[in-house]
């Protein structure tokens, strides 16, 4: 297994420090992130709503690797998260009402959805608290459903 990278601009103040940042260029991130595609065992995205990620999920659908692509989502207000599920799952080009499992990966705490994972007709939940701990909780499962158990402890 390889390093944990991060695509990531080296102007950018208080990158995190959880990954080896893989800094790119302006002008060439399109090309890093279809190098990274490529080459990753499991990919995890942030969803936020932006151009530039709908760009990266079309290029996952494209290369066929939603089956080992985690979406994490962070934590937000109600409306504002049903709103970004709603906008990943129509780039993922899915109907908005699909059916998805819930997979509970933490009994304690409130609930609230963490990270979907889609072979691109169906989708799984994780749902764990939101904090550090249930994200940490729910990346782990993630990968290890995908079948990437090798992860840094």
């Amino acid at each position: 297994m390889g390093p944990v990278v991060g695509l990531t601009n080296r102007k950018l103040i208080g990158r995190p420090g959880t990954y080896s940042p893989y800094d790119t260029e302006s002008d060439k991130w399109r090309e890093r992130v279809q190098e990274l595609i490529g080459k990753a065992a499991a990919i995890v995205v942030v969803v936020s709503r932006s151009e530039g990620l709908a760009w990266e999920i079309r290029r996952l659908c494209e290369s066929e690797v939603l089956f080992r692509t985690v979406f994490v989502l962070p934590p937000l207000w109600t409306d504002e998260l049903k709103e970004r599920i709603t906008w990943l799952i129509s780039e993922l080009g899915m109907q908005v009402d699909v059916k998805a499992e819930r997979v509970l990966v933490s009994g304690h705490g409130s609930k609230q959805l963490l990270a979907i994972r889609t072979n691109g007709r169906r989708l799984t939940t994780y749902w764990a608290p939101p904090q550090k701990g249930g994200y940490m909780l729910v990346v782990k499962r993630t990968l290890r459903d995908i079948g990437h158990d090798g992860l840094p402890q």
